[in-house]
């Protein structure tokens, strides 16, 4: 083999990145309502993604973005995530095309049994369905309170069992079985990370409008 074809083979190598193991990877999808003619810049005139971020320690690990749609009709988003990681989820408008971070849009929330809502996939290996969701809007001037929420009956603490009791994690005041109720562990679900550290709220956000640095 001569030198050029060596060097040749190295660059290829180097630029190509393999494809994912299916057998590693779960599918979270949903059904997007388009937005009303007051919510046009939430999805309307731009295309949207599903994405999922993967968080630990107040730090961004990765970011995984499904296809771009336009939402200017129903459409089905997905996103594959890898399996037995927590990922938190929202919609975005992605940037030049890439699947990475884009522009925040609204967060995927879900009632977390607890009293409160929450976005964030608890460790799985899973494929979840989220059904059809709508925009909910809050204030006008910032994308941070934007929501989709979560029908009941599509909840995907409905579909978890952290310690395996038979009893589901929404319903469950003690999900990873460590003997401390949910609403006092600092580490509900049990992965080893601490909750807090683990959402899109603690991420650096330096203008202090609730949207993380990296989705601005």
């Amino acid at each position: 083999m001569s030198r050029v074809l060596i060097l040749s083979c190295m660059v290829l190598a180097a630029c190509t990145q393999p494809a994912e193991d299916p057998n590693t990877i779960r599918i979270i999808k949903l059904r997007l309502n388009p937005p009303n003619s007051s919510q046009e810049a939430l999805g309307g005139t731009r295309p949207v993604q599903l994405a999922a971020a993967e968080v630990k320690d107040g730090a961004l690990v990765k970011i995984s973005a499904g296809e771009s749609i336009d939402a200017r009709t129903i459409q089905t988003l997905s996103v594959g995530v890898p399996k037995n990681t927590s990922v938190n989820l929202f919609l975005q408008t992605p940037r030049g095309g890439s699947a990475g971070a884009g522009i925040l849009v609204g967060r995927l929330e879900w009632p977390d049994g607890a009293g409160n809502t929450n976005g964030r996939l608890p460790v799985s290996d899973r494929d979840i369905d989220l059904g059809e969701v709508s925009f909910v809007t809050g204030d006008p001037g910032t994308l941070a309170d934007n929501r989709l929420p979560v029908a009941q009956e599509n909840n995907p603490l409905q579909r978890t069992d952290r310690d395996q009791d038979g009893q589901d994690d929404l319903l469950d005041t003690d999900d990873d079985g460590d003997g401390t109720p949910d609403a006092q562990d600092d580490d509900a679900d049990g992965d080893g990370s601490p909750d807090a550290l683990q959402e899109l709220s603690s991420l650096p956000d330096d203008n202090g409008d609730g949207v993380p640095n990296a989705l601005e």
